[in-house]
């Protein structure tokens, strides 16, 4: 039987939070267990915000038979929107190969002068996010995602 390989991606940072403007210098480490070949290996800077909010829902009386005992029909719904801020792609490395040694590399990607701050609320949550991604052609991207705040 043929198995892929096990691979693990640590993703470290020089430091826990950034202003617009600053640099972050990450790290990326991928140990295998298997030698296996990748089309691309990236670094993403991205900012999320989630919104969620209560919708009152009322349905008709003469959507359905009712009982003189049963109310007015209220439900309280929840709803929800994701949508992205801000997307940066750092291309590192095009086709490669990880061998049984592992793969490090360090890189950097820069803060835009205009990145919205991070912020959660009742019904906002802005976040960002860091991510190495190796790109393989016709397989599943292996993804690490690192959550940190920014000033």
């Amino acid at each position: 039987m043929i198995f892929g390989p096990k691979v693990k991606v640590d993703l470290d940072i020089d430091k826990e939070s950034y202003f617009p403007g600053d640099e972050i210098k990450a790290r990326i480490q991928v140990d295998t267990n298997k030698r296996f070949s990748f089309n691309e290996l990236r670094l993403e800077l991205v900012c999320e915000s989630f919104m969620k909010w209560e919708v009152k829902r009322e349905f008709s009386l003469y959507s359905r038979s009712v009982t003189e005992e049963e109310e007015d029909l209220e439900e309280m719904v929840s709803e929800s929107f994701i949508f992205r801020l801000v997307e940066l792609k750092r291309f590192i490395m095009g086709k490669g190969e990880v061998t049984d040694s592992g793969l490090f590399i360090e890189t950097s990607i820069e803060v835009p002068e205009d990145a919205p701050p991070t912020y959660k609320s009742g019904m906002i949550n802005t976040r960002w996010f860091l991510k190495a991604v190796i790109g393989r052609r016709m397989r599943r991207d292996i993804v690490r995602k690192l959550e940190r705040r920014r000033s």
